[in-house]
This record gives structure tokens, sequence and C-alpha cells, in this order.
């Protein structure tokens, strides 16, 4: 067979033909330019969904939903929901090798990760959250016993007899509830070490060629602190039907002149952020990796291309995180 195979020019020829068309092939697929069907099916909404909890003797006792400037916890409460705070940004698939298919659902959005909190400074963040609570405590206990003579020399038609009520409502409320966490406070020890562990639960909103909007659980591989990058990745590792995953060349892309961002309106803004939104592609302008595209038209995360539809990086503020920062991000995924 190696004999026959040795003298048979025919076949020598249309083995050389299959493989010099293998390679147009895979040449024409890596560093064809994406149209603009293609850049719209390549990103997706990411939703961010994040809270803290305490934990002492390894149990969780307390939620919050961060840590503020003046190490204040923010929204501290005894039920997970309350302190729940969603982030959106918009997040684009990409293949992890530029020149083969190597998605797997991984996508990179642009999301910046708050600093891990040790036991020594979670013991430090529970003292002052116990002084600061006992201190409002008081406060309340004095409004309420100005509000309760207002009430009580007052009669009911009276003008704004009923807005004082309703204050005077929302303040024993509150007085309630931080008593709750008085009490709470004081069944914590040092001996208990506590942790402040922050979780985070991802979920990327797409949409499909007809328009349908799905989303898919999301999980995450890896992180850059430096350009506040995040490289996510569909739990079940399969990448959903009817998205266009991106291939992240090695050559630089243009720093310079016109090019188009996919953006989602209002993704930008906190207040009409929304999973729901519409993705579109803008024009704009870059300088030096900067760009000037408004942040209510397209937020962090959205894929800017060249004229032409190549791939040049993502938006972070009015920067853009270049193509050698992303195959940097890639090069640290967790393996499962």
């Amino acid at each position: 067979m190696e004999q026959k195979y040795r003298h048979n020019p025919r076949l020598k020829l249309m083995t050389l033909v299959i493989l010099l068309l293998a390679v147009i092939a895979w040449v024409a697929w890596s560093f064809w330019p994406s149209s603009a069907r293609q850049m719209k099916r390549s990103v997706a909404i990411v939703a961010c969904r994040s809270w803290y909890e305490l934990a002492c003797g390894g149990k969780t006792t307390l939620y919050f939903s961060g840590v503020a400037p003046d190490t204040a916890l923010a929204r501290p409460s005894l039920l997970r929901d309350s302190c729940v705070r969603t982030i959106y940004a918009t997040g684009v698939w990409v293949n992890r090798y530029f020149f083969i298919p190597s998605c797997r659902g991984r996508m990179i959005t642009v999301m910046a990760k708050p600093d891990e909190i040790n036991r020594q400074d979670a013991w430090k963040l529970i003292v002052k959250e116990k002084e600061r609570n006992e201190k409002r405590i008081r406060q309340l206990r004095v409004q309420l016993r100005e509000l309760n003579y207002y009430l009580r020399v007052h009669d009911v038609h009276d003008e704004g007899y009923n807005t004082v009520a309703a204050c005077a409502y929302q303040k024993e409320d509150e007085k309630a509830r931080c008593i709750r966490l008085a009490r709470l406070f004081d069944t914590m020890r040092p001996a208990d070490r506590p942790q402040l562990i922050r979780k985070a639960v991802y979920t990327a909103y797409y949409r499909l060629p007809d328009g349908e909007c799905r989303q898919a659980r999301m999980r995450e591989v890896g992180s850059s602190k430096l350009c506040q990058t995040v490289l996510l990745q569909t739990v079940g590792r399969e990448t959903p039907a009817g998205v266009a995953p991106l291939s992240i060349l090695f050559a630089h892309g243009a720093a310079h002149g016109a090019a188009l961002a996919v953006g989602y309106g209002g993704l930008g803004v906190e207040e009409l952020a929304t999973s729901h939104a519409s993705c579109s592609i803008i024009p704009t302008t870059l300088r030096d990796n900067r760009h000037d595209l408004p942040a209510v038209l397209g937020g962090d995360g959205s894929p800017v291309f060249s004229t032409r539809g190549y791939f040049i990086g993502i938006t972070r503020g009015n920067e853009v995180i270049t193509r050698s920062q992303l195959r940097g991000l890639l090069r640290k995924e967790k393996q499962p």
C-alpha cells in the first residue's frame, strides 16, 4: 500500500490539494473580519449579583452588600435578599485559542473586584459596626420621643399628622432592626474566628438570531486585578447556540482612527441598566487606545472593532483594553 502511494502522482497531488484547501479554510476562518451580524452575536449582558456573608464559628450569621470607604458595613441584615447588589456589564464570547474554535462557553467582561478581608480586619469591622449600630439606636430613640410627643399633642385631623405618623412607623421599624443586630453583635467573640466572605453569581443574557432572549449561568475561571477583567465560563462548559465567539489575534489592533463599538444602551448607567437591553453598533474614534463612546450608549466590556470588522479590544471607562492584555487573562484560566 505504501509503495502504491509512493508511485501514484495523482494521489500525491490530491493530498496536497486537500491540505492546501484546509490551510486556506483555516486562514480564512482565523483572519476573516466580523460582519455586523457577527459583532452583535459576539456580545451578551453580564449580571453579577453579589453580597457579603459574615461567618462566625463556621456559621453564617449576617449579610451585607459591601464595605463603605469609612469601613461601615453597607445594608447589614439578617436576610440575604435585602443585601444583594446587582451590577451589569457587557460580556464578549471568546475563543481560548485564535487558530481553532475553542470557546466552550468562555466570556470576558469588565468588573472591579474588591480586595479580600482577612480575619483580623474582619473583627475590627465588627467592633466598629457594633459601635455605629449602638449610636444609631440612641439617635432613633431621641427622634422617636420627639415624634411621639407630636402625635400625642396633635389630632389626626391636623395638617401633617399622617406624614409624621408614617415617619414614626419607619423609625420604629429601623430601631427594631438595629436592636436585633445589637443582640447578634453581643454574641460574637474573637474566638469565633469571624470571616467576611464575598459571594457572586454571574448570569449571561444573550439573544438568538431570531431575537429571543436566553440566559446562561456562568462561573468565574480567572481575573485580572490590573485590568479589572473577569474570565467567565458557562457552568456546563458549552458554547450557547447562536453566539459568535471572537478570536483574539496576536497582531496588535489599531489604536487610532475611526472604529466601531457594540454597546447596550443604558447599560453603563446604573439607574438605566437592565438585562433586557438590546445592542447596537456605534461609531467611535480611538486616540492612543482611548475612545469617545458615551457611557449611556455602551458600558464597560463593550467590544471595539476596526471599520473593517477586526476585533481591537474591549472598553473600560474611556480606555480600550488591548488584545495582548486579554490574551494574558486567558492564560490565567483556572482548571476545574
